[in-house]
């Protein structure tokens, strides 16, 4: 009832109004109405965190133009409009040729961001681009590379 009237929902001279007219009976029931109403609020607002929590472990893969013809590769969380973590190339040959290697690393996503959360955004870049340099290497040396400047075009991970 107190929320009610703190929202200017009730007005407390109308609800004693109410109550000498008709007694304590209506007063009950529209303090129903209020706890009705507090209560589906708060399922509602549970149900928004636990799906703000759920889309917030999905983390996509996203390459797209950034200003001045620059090229992005970011890893965006489901929840964000922004991205968390993300490289700009000039070209989009070396966007492309992190991406090759990128895509088949879904699984760490995540532990990625928390790498960058941890350690930061240029931390993550040199770990990244490292691995892949070590996978070129390793799949050139096994044969398995397309070659040219993205090896890992036709490479389906490991």
């Amino acid at each position: 009832m107190l929320a009610g009237i703190a929202e200017e929902e009730a007005d407390p001279v109308f609800l004693g109004r109410l109550t000498m007219a008709f007694g304590a009976g209506v007063m009950d029931e529209l303090a129903e109405t209020f706890i009705a109403a507090a209560v589906a609020e708060q399922l509602r607002s549970a149900e928004r965190a636990r799906e703000t929590a759920r889309k917030r472990l999905i983390v996509h893969l996203q390459r797209y133009p950034g200003k001045h013809g620059r090229h992005v590769l970011a890893l965006e969380r489901l929840s964000s409009e922004e991205a968390d973590w993300s490289i700009t190339y000039d070209r989009s040959i070396e966007r492309d040729r992190l991406c090759d290697w990128m895509r088949w690393q879904k699984d760490r996503f995540l532990e990625f961001l928390d790498h960058a959360a941890e350690h930061g955004s240029e931390a993550l870049t040199r770990l990244l681009l490292d691995e892949m340099f070590a996978t070129e290497r390793r799949v050139k040396k096994e044969g398995r590379g397309a070659g040219g400047v993205r090896p890992l075009r036709m490479w389906r991970g490991d």
